[in-house]
């Protein structure tokens, strides 16, 4: 008979996808606002795929990445401004809230 079951929450029961694409969006386009640079995005995605090996996944493992790259790719002049924004967008993938995939309550109902 079966006692418990685990279920991994993450992106298994909402999606988690879209909080990070919009933690990304808003970051390139702020920086890019600051900077008056183009490309952000690919050269973000680079550094990050680059670091996938040491980095942790999730928002604090994303804050890291965006953290490496602003020390690495951005000038001095806004380097603390966007720390600030990394910390924010990162932030706002744990608190913003959660809306659960199609069928997931009803399964969770059924489940329990």
């Amino acid at each position: 008979m079966i006692e418990c079951i685990s279920i991994d929450a993450d992106d298994t029961l909402w999606d988690e996808a879209s909080r990070f694409a919009a933690a990304e969006a808003r970051f390139v386009e702020t920086v890019e606002g600051w900077t008056q640079r183009t490309g952000v995005k690919i050269a973000l995605r680079e550094y990050h795929f680059g670091r996938l090996d040491s980095v942790a996944f999730g928002p604090w493992g994303y804050r890291e990445v965006l953290h490496g790259y602003i020390r690495q790719s951005l000038p001095a002049s806004v380097a603390e401004r966007a720390e600030e924004l990394a910390h924010d967008v990162c932030s706002a993938i744990v608190t913003d809230p959660f809306t659960p995939l199609p069928g997931v309550v009803e399964a969770l109902d059924e489940l329990r």
